[in-house]
C-alpha cells in the first residue's frame, strides 16, 4: 500500500514528511480486539499449520471449510450502511468440519440448536462495526469462544453423590439460620410495640 506525503493539516496534526498512517493504526488496533494473538516460531515451519490431533481445538479455522457471505447492515449509518456490504455471515457444516473435535460435535448439535439449520449448518453473523474485515474477525472469534466454552463444559468433572449431599446439608443449615434470625427479629419488633388494651 502506497502512502502519499501530505502538507501540514491542523485537523490531523500531520507535519510535512510524515506518512498518513493514523487510519491504518486505528484499524489495526480495532482488529486486535477481535483477533486473539497467536505465537509463531520463525524457526519452525510447522508452527503455521493447524494441529494434527482430532481431539483438540487450537483455534485454527480453515477458510476452505466455511462459507462467508456479505450483505448490507441494518440500523443507523446513512449511505455507508446502504451502499457497503459490511454485515458478515459465516456458515459451516458441523458434521463435516475437520477442525472441530469429533466428541464435541454431538454436544454442539444439542446445545447450539438455535443456531443450527435442519441440514446441520451452523450460522453466525456480525454487523458490530462499519468495517467488513472487523465483522468477519468478530464472527471467527465468537466461533472460537463458543467451541472453547462447550469443550470446557464437557470436561467438567462429575459431581459425586457425597459432594451433592454436603451441599444439601449446607443449604439446610443456612435455611435454619435464616429462619432463626427472622424469628429473633420478629420477637424484637413485638417487644418494641406499645402494648394495647388486649395485652393487659
Amino acid at each position: 500500500m502506497a502512502f502519499r506525503l501530505l502538507p501540514r493539516i491542523p485537523k490531523l496534526g500531520l507535519k510535512p514528511g510524515q506518512f498518513c498512517t493514523r487510519i491504518s493504526r486505528t484499524l489495526a488496533s480495532r482488529l486486535a480486539l477481535f483477533v486473539p494473538p497467536r505465537s509463531f516460531s520463525t524457526n519452525d515451519p510447522d508452527s503455521l499449520k493447524p494441529a494434527t490431533r482430532k481431539d483438540i481445538f487450537d483455534g485454527f479455522i480453515p477458510l476452505n471449510e466455511i462459507q462467508i457471505s456479505y450483505s448490507s447492515a441494518s440500523g443507523p449509518g446513512g449511505q455507508h450502511v446502504n451502499k457497503n456490504h459490511t454485515k458478515v455471515q459465516i456458515k459451516f457444516h458441523i458434521a463435516s468440519a475437520t477442525w472441530i473435535p469429533e466428541h464435541l460435535k454431538p454436544y454442539l448439535l444439542e446445545k447450539e440448536s438455535h443456531r443450527i439449520t435442519k441440514d446441520g449448518h451452523f450460522i453466525i453473523q456480525s454487523d458490530r462495526t462499519r468495517y467488513q474485515l472487523l465483522n468477519q474477525a468478530d464472527c471467527l472469534e465468537r466461533i472460537r469462544r463458543m467451541i472453547r466454552e462447550r469443550l470446557s463444559e464437557m470436561n467438567k468433572p462429575e459431581v459425586s453423590a457425597e459432594t451433592l449431599e454436603k451441599h444439601r446439608q449446607c443449604r439446610i443449615r443456612e435455611n435454619e439460620k435464616r429462619l432463626a434470625v427472622k424469628r429473633t427479629d420478629s420477637m424484637t419488633k413485638a417487644y418494641r410495640r406499645r402494648p394495647s388494651q388486649w395485652d393487659l
